[in-house]
Formats: C-alpha cells, structure tokens, sequence
C-alpha cells in the first residue's frame, strides 16, 4: 500500500528518467534499485508514513536537503540525491511525529532502530563525503539534540560542515559547469548545513 508524500515541485532541467511527485500523488511502492532502503522494514507504507511525518515536521524547520531531488531519487530508487543513511536518518526523525509505536507485519519499531541503522551505516559511508552522507548528519545532529543529547549533536553538525567545506559546497566554483539540478542540491546541503551548524 502507498502513501502519500508532500509535493515536489517538477525542475524543468531534470530528465524525464527521474519521475517527480506532484502535490497528492502516491508513491510506487517497488524501489527499482533493487537494494531496499533500509534493513530495519520492508513495509513500505510504514517508510512512506514516516518520510511524509518528516517533510510535514521537520523539514520547513530545518531543510538540509533537497526535497524536490530526494523525493524523486527515492521514487524512482535512484541512489544520487537519495541513500540508505538519508533514509534512514529521515525515518529515526520521522518516527518522532508519529502516534504510538510504528507497527507492521515485521513488528514494531522505535525511533531509535532506524537511528541506530544510520549509525551503522555512517560507519561505512563517512570515509567517502557525499551530499547524502552531509544531509543525513545534518538529520542525525536533530535527531541528537531532540534526544537531549546536544554534545552528540554538535559532533554530528561539526561533521557536516566540515564536509560541506571539504567538498566545496560552500563556493560556486565550477557552478556553471555543473547541471542545475544538482547545484540546486548542492546549495540546499551547504545552507541546511550552515544553519544548523549555527
């Protein structure tokens, strides 16, 4: 069963490949990647539910991503402006808005399982910086600092930052040879970040 996602506005620059969700569509349930999103359910509803809870939340506080890019790599199984640890991170934070345990026919989940499959999987992805593995630290600082736990949040923020500069999304050098969608994600990574860093 799908759910319903919070709109994303259609960049006229974006190939066709990649389908946008429009205001009060329904997101395909088949991740055509072939890898599932995260290790903690398979249930799709639940994932949508949780992901919709975040962009109806969390984000118009705190936007670290790019809604627009994220909704359609998630939709079509895309693995560019969206990953396992962005998706996860989205779903421990997700989870928070959601009434009483999160329950499927796999059982029933916390907040902190899909935090702690975040965790796991930074491990792997931190050695390499990406605009998914900044956006997820980003969420996993608020996740931190909802929690009480404000030290590990500033850990995770210093983290994101740090990569912001490491990588060069704080400058627009090269912007122009860039395509539009992705200094669109771009800035939208170094100004979450920055923000919340702040």
């Amino acid at each position: 069963m799908s759910s319903i996602i919070e709109s994303a506005v259609q960049d006229s620059s974006t190939p066709n490949t990649s389908q946008h969700i429009g205001e009060g569509a329904v997101i395909d349930d088949s991740i055509q990647g072939g890898e599932p999103w995260t290790e903690m359910t398979t249930d799709t509803a639940l994932i949508d539910h949780l992901i919709s809870l975040y962009f109806c939340w969390e984000y118009p506080i705190f936007a670290t991503l790019s809604r627009q890019h994220f909704i359609a790599d998630y939709h079509s199984g895309r693995r560019r402006y969206c990953s396992s640890l962005l998706i996860n991170a989205v779903l421990a934070i997700g989870y928070q808005f959601s009434s009483g345990a999160a329950r499927s026919s796999e059982g029933i989940f916390s907040a902190n399982h899909f935090f702690k499959e975040a965790e796991r999987l930074l491990e792997h992805d931190q050695s390499i910086p990406s605009v998914t593995t900044i956006q997820a630290l980003g969420l996993m600082s608020i996740f931190e600092a909802s929690q009480g736990r404000s030290e590990q949040g500033v850990f995770y923020s210093g983290q994101a930052i740090r990569m912001v500069v490491e990588m060069g999304l704080h400058t627009d050098v090269g912007a122009a040879r860039l395509p539009v969608a992705e200094c669109e994600v771009r800035r939208a990574t170094a100004w979450g970040a920055y923000v919340l860093d702040q």
